[in-house]
């Protein structure tokens, strides 16, 4: 039953395109043999295969953290030069019960009421919460109209 199953396809009443014959190679190297030998023998070295033929690592010495990374040296406590530390401390000694008859306080407040005041730096503040800038790199002040010019006669 299968064998009329088989015949009484719609596949089979199509005409099945013949495989055109395979050429036959119309030049042979005298070397062919010598070459597919050669390469034969280069590939069979570099075949990964299969087992590998190494022994496996001793459990007893396994990989362990930051074990190959460089390892510095043990630090040294650091010995301060004595020479630098004896010529740089002062030989002589103050006079015990100097005192000065300046008064720093007075001195010090003649001192901030002769000095001239800072200048405020000019800026512009842009939005609400605040933000400032520096109004002068911004390109909002006409320097040019101020600038100073040089008159050659």
């Amino acid at each position: 039953m299968d064998d009329l199953l088989a015949g009484e396809c719609i596949y089979n009443l199509l005409p099945r395109p013949e495989e055109p014959p395979r050429h036959r190679l119309k030049y042979y190297s005298k070397q062919r043999k010598m070459v597919q030998e050669e390469l034969e023998r280069k590939k069979s070295s570099y075949k990964t295969m299969g087992l590998p033929k190494v022994e496996p690592p001793c459990p007893r010495h396994h990989l362990l953290k930051h074990s190959k990374e460089p390892k510095l040296p043990d630090r040294e406590p650091y010995k301060v030069p004595v020479d630098g530390i004896i010529s740089s401390i002062p030989t002589d000694k103050p006079l015990m019960g100097l005192h000065t008859k300046k008064n720093f306080v007075e001195a010090n407040i003649a001192e901030v009421k002769m000095s001239v005041p800072k200048k405020p730096v000019p800026i512009y503040v842009d939005t609400k919460r605040g933000n400032r800038n520096l109004l002068e790199p911004s390109g909002l002040l006409p320097t040019l109209l101020h600038r100073k010019v040089e008159t050659s006669i």
